[in-house]
């Protein structure tokens, strides 16, 4: 019996060692066949979610439309997509119940950034006065996701040519100056809803901006005006643009100065332009005029207005605002998060007292200059509302730092009262500048002709000259 079990015990284990064996070699076949399956057969990676930004640099047929997005260091192809049709996502896709979509490539696309970055394209052919629903897609291989929706209306009126105009903001109509007639003629045929107050001439899109309330408006060459949203930071007693820039300084009654880029942008739920407050240096003295004109003089922006100090003298106001403050702190048209911040140290005001008036009807103490201008030459223009004139500083006077009799140019009436702002383009002649003299040309002989250099449309005389 024993002899049996001696050999039977062997073989019982033999197949108790098999049995172990295919279970073993069954359980590490399933644990390396999911093990596989699981690198060779990955979930779809997401592609990101972009954020749509309001668009700028908008005329009345093109438009520049923003957002952002992060690649993750993956391509990524990027476009826009928008209708004058409400926007449905679909299938990945952009589609409208009626009408059509356009798509636009991004600037940036395709990108493989490993952070954020800014996404633009420039589109045109726009409908004026209309409002266009967009959206940026982002695709990363046969994933696309896209951003929430936004709208931009494009403005009714084309953009202003730059021409020796002067042009004001009064009782909600914009008005042009008529050297013809020395009056203000209106440009709209009706009243918009906001009288708008520290108005400027943007040179760079030749449009023109300016503040209702706390609202800022941009104004096309029909003078419909178009809402932009409300800064953080705003005033409506006087504005300009900073020379060759899109940034519009405004100032208040209480002599604060603050900056709006009309060509930033920011997310479309909380439609405004950056806009920042201009710490003054100490011992600035207040701004008190009505109305503030910048030139660009060597390094530094330099701003002038006026105020009436006493019977026939005033006082000539100057913020200095050096360009360093402006490159530090701007980047490429987009504030860096400075929106609704201050800078320090941004600007420094003085003041000239005593100046005193040639010509004209002099202004009483009472009176306000509640719009200036610049030209080319770099003088300061100022419009008296009670005596309706325009009074000249030439760029020599305003360099001196002394006392100066302001120049008469000339009455200039407008037909409606209340406050007033006046803009004009920067890189134009003064509309009172003496004319350029131009040489006329003739043959000699028989049939002498005499050719009369004048520019058509204008009077023959205003650029000729009479030689002995």
């Amino acid at each position: 019996m024993s002899a049996a079990l001696s050999v039977l015990a062997p073989s019982r284990g033999r197949r108790h060692v098999t049995r172990l064996a295919r279970e073993l070699l069954v359980a590490a076949t399933v644990a390396s066949t999911a093990l596989v399956a699981a690198i060779a057969l990955p979930a779809s990676a997401a592609a990101p979610t972009p954020t749509i930004y309001t668009a700028t640099n908008l005329t009345n047929t093109t438009a520049t439309l923003n957002g952002t997005v992060n690649p993750g260091g993956v391509a990524t192809a990027l476009q826009f997509c928008y209708s004058t049709s409400t926007i449905t996502i679909t299938g990945g896709t952009c589609t409208v119940s009626s009408g059509t979509v356009t798509f636009a490539t991004a600037a940036q696309s395709p990108s493989s950034s490993a952070s954020t970055i800014a996404v633009s394209a420039a589109v045109t052919g726009l409908a004026a006065n209309t409002t266009y629903h967009v959206a940026l897609g982002a695709t990363q291989g046969a994933s696309s996701a896209w951003s929430t929706l936004a709208t931009f209306t494009t403005p009714s009126g084309a953009a202003f040519t730059c021409q020796p105009d002067l042009y004001q903001e009064n009782s909600s109509f914009l008005w042009r100056f008529d050297g013809a007639s020395a009056s203000f003629i209106k440009v709209n045929s009706s009243a918009q809803p906001t009288s708008l107050n520290g108005i400027g001439y943007d040179s760079v899109n030749n449009y023109i901006y300016g503040i209702g309330g706390s609202t800022l408006y941009q104004v096309g060459a029909d003078g419909n005006e178009l809402s932009l949203g409300t800064p953080a930071n705003v005033s409506s007693t006087g504005g300009d643009f900073l020379p060759g820039t899109s940034f519009l300084v405004t100032e208040n009654a209480s002599g604060n100065f603050y900056m709006e880029d009309v060509s930033s942008t920011s997310p479309a739920s909380a439609v405004a332009p950056a806009s920042v407050k201009l710490g003054a240096t100490a011992g600035s003295a207040t701004f008190s005029g009505y109305d503030v004109a910048f030139q660009l003089t060597g390094s530094n922006y330099v701003g002038y207005g006026l105020s009436m100090s006493g019977t026939g003298t005033a006082t000539l106001y100057k913020a200095v605002i050096p360009t360093s403050v402006i490159t530090a702190n701007a980047n490429s048209g987009a504030w860096s998060g400075l929106a609704g911040t201050t800078i320090a140290n941004a600007v420094t005001v003085t003041q000239v007292t005593g100046i005193s008036f040639s010509g004209g009807t002099t202004p009483g103490s009472g009176d306000t200059f509640g719009a200036a201008y610049r030209d080319a030459a770099g003088d300061a223009l100022f419009y008296a509302n009670s005596a309706k004139e325009i009074y000249a500083a030439t760029a020599a006077q305003l360099g001196t730092g002394s006392s100066f009799a302001l120049n008469f140019d000339t009455n200039a009436t407008i037909l409606a009262s209340g406050a007033n702002d006046g803009a004009g383009c920067p890189t134009s002649s003064s509309p009172f500048g003496a004319p350029t003299p131009v040489n006329d040309s003739y043959s000699t002989g028989a049939g002498t002709v005499l050719t009369i250099n004048g520019s058509s449309g204008t009077p023959l005389l205003t650029n000729d000259q009479i030689l002995p």
